[in-house]
């Protein structure tokens, strides 16, 4: 059983509502759960180790206004009994329900905890306090979004020989629902794989301000890293074109020259996302980022530093986006123009920050 520590927030607690039957709690006792949701005035929502001085203390779900204020750990899952890293969230439209990917075995056996080992599919609510685990860490889950309009997830994880994109709804599994879980890339998953492309990877997706298309990254076999739309399971269309593989950067399936993560403008008419420029024995890389119109066309590089830069969002305020060097660890903001750079929140060097979401306000 899990023993959550003092919430270590800038806010009060809330109290502690009634477990929904919708989301049965998996744990004896509902108290040890303990979850903040963003407090008003908060802007956005990332992962990060920063809410620790501990070295290899797991990411937590932290909240932070556009003026770097505010900042508060939102959930409580890393204990020193149970080791937990969380990579990523994604809230609903009103904020107070996540779904998170969730690590809490070093399954590559490289003695950490992060991205590169299974995760599961995990729903919290930050407000109820009650959490339920929809996928285990077997689905191997690597990207996740929350339908803007809808209680509808879209997600990536092990599908038909690689990673292929699914949907789904925020409640655990049940014979009732289990029909609810459609993998989109190879619609017949399960039933045998004949007309699945079983040599692409797809992965990392997102959703645009209507919940109508997704964005989402795509590997063939031994290539990099592309960003194509995906509108039905037989209406897909390429937004860039990666050159021919380049060298693999270690620990990841991204090789040089690879496109990916990425996130919708708000007004849907443009995408960011992140390149590889180089690859580095770290195993992170230095990226840049982009935008391009969903066409293709329009490409600009707002950001261009030769450091690692994280996954971006893009939101009326502009472009959040994580960046590591020697000097420290930013979750930055920047104009779509390449303008008006600037750090919202910094942590010493070696932090790791990923993963912000610009909250629906």
């Amino acid at each position: 059983m899990r023993r959550f520590p003092p919430p270590l927030v800038v806010v009060a607690l809330a109290s502690l509502a009634a477990c929904s039957n919708e989301y049965p709690n998996p744990f004896d006792d509902p108290s040890l759960i303990s979850t903040v949701p963003p407090p008003d005035g908060t802007t956005i929502v990332f992962s990060t180790d920063g809410w620790s001085s501990v070295q290899g203390s797991g990411r937590e779900l932290m909240a932070v206004a556009t003026d770097g204020s505010l900042l508060t750990r939102l959930t409580f899952c890393h204990s020193d009994s149970r080791p937990c890293d969380i990579p990523e969230g994604a809230l609903a439209a009103d904020n107070e329900r996540s779904v998170v990917r969730r690590v809490v075995a070093d399954t590559n056996g490289d003695g950490r905890l992060d991205e590169r080992d299974d995760a599961s599919l995990v729903y919290v609510d930050l407000a109820a306090r009650v959490e339920a685990e929809l996928l285990p860490s077997t689905a191997r889950v690597t990207g996740i979004d929350w339908v803007p309009s809808a209680d509808v997830l879209v997600y990536s994880a092990q599908g038909a020989g690689g990673e292929d994109l699914f949907r789904t709804t925020p409640r655990r599994p049940t014979s009732d629902n289990a029909q609810e879980t459609v993998d989109l890339s190879c619609p017949n998953f399960g039933g045998g794989t004949a007309n699945c492309d079983t040599g692409i990877s797809e992965r990392r997706p997102r959703i645009d301000a209507a919940g109508s298309v997704a964005a989402y990254a795509r590997i063939a076999a031994g290539g990099a890293s592309e960003v194509w739309v995906f509108q039905t399971t037989v209406n897909q269309t390429r937004v860039t074109t990666a050159p021919a593989g380049g060298e693999l950067l270690p620990g990841t399936p991204y090789r040089a020259g690879s496109d990916t993560d990425p996130s919708y403008s708000p007004d849907g008419r443009s995408l960011v996302f992140r390149h590889l420029v180089a690859v580095t024995s770290d195993g992170r890389g230095v990226w840049e980022l982009r935008t391009v119109r969903p066409n293709g066309t329009e490409l600009f590089t707002p950001v261009s530093r030769g450091s690692w830069l994280g996954a971006p969002d893009w939101g009326a305020d502009g472009i959040a986006f994580p960046e590591a060097d020697a000097s420290g660890t930013r979750l930055m903001l920047i104009q779509p123009d390449g303008t008006g750079a600037r750090p919202i929140v910094s942590f010493p060097a070696g932090t790791r920050l990923d993963n912000p979401r610009w909250l629906r306000r």
